[in-house]
């Protein structure tokens, strides 16, 4: 109150009962504040002056084109802020009326210039990325250096739909190659090693697990608000996730024990387990191998050479 008084273009002292336009200077004083503090933020915003202000470090290909973009816009910024520190009056003084001109038209216009370039450098980014992670390690970098309200809505809503909408299409990718492995209609990615029901199993627990890893990375976006979108692609992934659990736990496991017939009998499991694993080759069986044996023994193996050096015979 004592500044606004400093600053008041009355002589007299201030009467409050007589004259009520005292809180209309005191209005401007509290809007020029306001314009102060919109500066302030665009310093943090925008030059990253602020002891928490730290440019982050941007991956992929493209990274480094990033930063550089940021850092021109910062140049910017210190352009536009220029005439500011080199205003001739108090900018503090609410009879300064070349202040609604510096501030309100030169340097606002500039600012808000600047911050359309910035939200259009956050979407660009996110066309770049191909995964949920690395969806996600954008969105937090961009987190760090929001400071304005505006930056940080665009961050908190077009800019977090951008990775809910990556991870619903990983969802659908997911489903429709479950439906094409699970309906026989093409062989699932899996070794051929791999056991025919046993394999389908570790393939479906595969997917859960690559849907996981995505809905633990998405789990990490704490300073994001709820949204409707997220409530879909939650729910999405829980059904999805569901209907594998089901066909692990009952479709292919009855489908495997259908196919074994009389082995579902406790009789018929342990005949076969009575059934020795290695057995002693028959006298006959014994007798050609040795003879066999014998012939290969008559074949010398090792040759003189002309050079009277030997040779291998084994064929390498």
């Amino acid at each position: 109150m004592h500044m606004i008084k400093e600053r008041s273009c009355r002589a007299d002292d201030w009467d409050l009962e007589k004259d009520e336009t005292i809180f209309a200077e005191i209005d401007a004083f509290i809007q020029r504040c306001r314009d102060l503090k919109e500066i302030c933020e665009g310093q943090l915003q925008f030059a990253l002056r602020g002891a928490s202000c730290e440019m982050p470090k941007f991956g992929g290909t493209k990274g480094k084109e990033y930063t550089m973009t940021l850092e021109d816009l910062q140049r910017r910024f210190d352009e536009s802020l220029e005439p500011i520190k080199n205003l001739k009056y108090d900018i503090l003084d609410v009879k300064q009326t070349l202040w609604h001109d510096d501030f309100g038209q030169t340097f606002k216009d500039s600012v808000k210039s600047i911050e359309t370039f910035y939200t259009t450098i956050i979407a660009l980014t996110f066309k770049h990325v191909s995964t949920v992670s690395d969806a996600v390690e954008m969105l937090e970098n961009f987190q760090q250096l929001a400071k304005r309200s505006s930056i940080e809505e665009y961050v908190h809503q077009k800019a977090a739909a951008q990775v809910y909408n990556l991870f619903m299409a990983e969802i659908k990718e997911v489903e429709l190659q479950f439906d094409t492995g699970a309906s026989n209609k093409k062989r699932p990615p899996m070794p051929v090693s791999h056991p025919q029901y046993g394999g389908l199993a570790i393939w479906a627990y595969s997917l859960i697990k690559r849907l996981d890893y995505s809905k633990q990375v998405i789990d990490n976006l704490y300073f994001v608000p709820n949204s409707q979108l997220a409530d879909e692609v939650t729910d999405k992934y829980a059904k999805l996730v569901q209907q594998l659990d089901n066909y692990i736990a009952n479709i292919n496991f009855k489908d495997w024990t259908n196919t074994l017939g009389d082995m579902n009998e406790q009789e018929a499991v342990n005949a076969r387990l009575a059934v020795p694993v290695l057995r002693k080759i028959e006298a006959e069986q014994q007798a050609q191998q040795m003879d066999r044996a014998d012939r290969m023994t008559r074949n010398s193996i090792l040759q003189k050479t002309q050079e009277g050096r030997l040779r291998s015979n084994f064929n390498v």
